[in-house]
C-alpha cells in the first residue's frame, strides 16, 4: 500500500509516465448519494475508469468538471466508469451536481478513499484500466484543456487494447 502511495505522490508531482506494469489501485467500496453501495473493483471489472476526487470549495475542481463532463459524455457509452469522489467537504456535493446538472457517480465522504490513494489536494484524478491498473495521474498544476486530452488519450489507449 505504501508504494502505491508513494508511486502516485510521485506521478502527481510530475506526471512521469506509468512503468510497464502499472500498479493496481486500491479498492474501496462507498455509499452513492442514492444510497446504493459501490465496490470499485466489481462495478469496474473490465471497463477502464476514471476516478475524479474532488470538494465542490475547490475552485480547480469547478474549472476541470465541465471537461471531465464532455469526456463523460464521450466515453460513459463506451463503457467507461465516471465516480466522483468527494472529499474534505464542508457543503453539500450533492446540490452542487444538482445544481450544475453533472449526473456521474456521486460518492459522499471519501476521505478514507483519498488517503489510500495517496491524494493531498484537490482534483485529482485517476484512470485505471479494467483491471484497475493505474494508467493516469493528473500531474499537479496540469490545467483543465491539459487534463482532457491526456483522459481522451488514455481511454482511447486502453479502449482500443480492450478485446
Amino acid at each position: 500500500m505504501l508504494r502505491i502511495i508513494v508511486l502516485l505522490s510521485t506521478l502527481m508531482a510530475g506526471g512521469v509516465a506509468l512503468a510497464e506494469m502499472p500498479p493496481r489501485a486500491p479498492d474501496w467500496t462507498l455509499d452513492s448519494v442514492d444510497g446504493s453501495s459501490i465496490d470499485f473493483y466489481t462495478d469496474a471489472a473490465g471497463h477502464p475508469a476514471v476516478l475524479l476526487f474532488w470538494a465542490s470549495w475547490c475552485p480547480y475542481c469547478r474549472a476541470l468538471f465541465p471537461h471531465l463532463v464532455a469526456v463523460e459524455a464521450d466515453y460513459a457509452t463506451r463503457g467507461v466508469r465516471f465516480y466522483a469522489l468527494n472529499v474534505w467537504e464542508d457543503g453539500d456535493p450533492a446540490a452542487y451536481f444538482r445544481e450544475h446538472g453533472y449526473h456521474m457517480t456521486l460518492l459522499p465522504a471519501a476521505d478514507l478513499v483519498a488517503e489510500d490513494y495517496g491524494v493531498h489536494g484537490t482534483p485529482a484524478v485517476v484512470v485505471t484500466d479494467g483491471a484497475q491498473r493505474i494508467h493516469y495521474v493528473r500531474p499537479r498544476g496540469a490545467g483543465p484543456d491539459a487534463v482532457e486530452q491526456a483522459l481522451r488519450t488514455t481511454l482511447d489507449t486502453l479502449l482500443e487494447a480492450t478485446p
